[in-house]
């Protein structure tokens, strides 16, 4: 996260995960999707946005470096770093 943007993921174990993109504070993006790990790869499937900035059926896939029980870090697309941290 930083001063500009932030995005939130809740992933649950059914597969199925939200989250929502903050932009200078404001809510910019709240969506809903499925996701899963496949060849050390975590794939989503977009299934709804209600700003419609993310079209239903978009795809992402990210590449896991790091799993552990608190975090995860994933290599994105574009070659940013980015470290989710559990929040219990």
């Amino acid at each position: 996260m930083d001063k500009k943007q932030s995005c939130d993921y809740s992933f649950k174990k059914d597969g199925s995960f939200t989250g929502e993109v903050r932009h200078h504070a404001r809510l910019v993006s709240k969506f809903t999707g499925r996701w899963t790990v496949r060849h050390q790869a975590l794939l989503y499937t977009y299934i709804s946005d209600v700003f419609r900035r993310i079209p239903s059926g978009a795809t992402d896939r990210d590449l896991l470096l790091e799993v552990n029980e608190d975090s995860f870090l994933i290599q994105a697309a574009n070659g940013d770093r980015r470290r989710y941290r559990r929040v219990r």
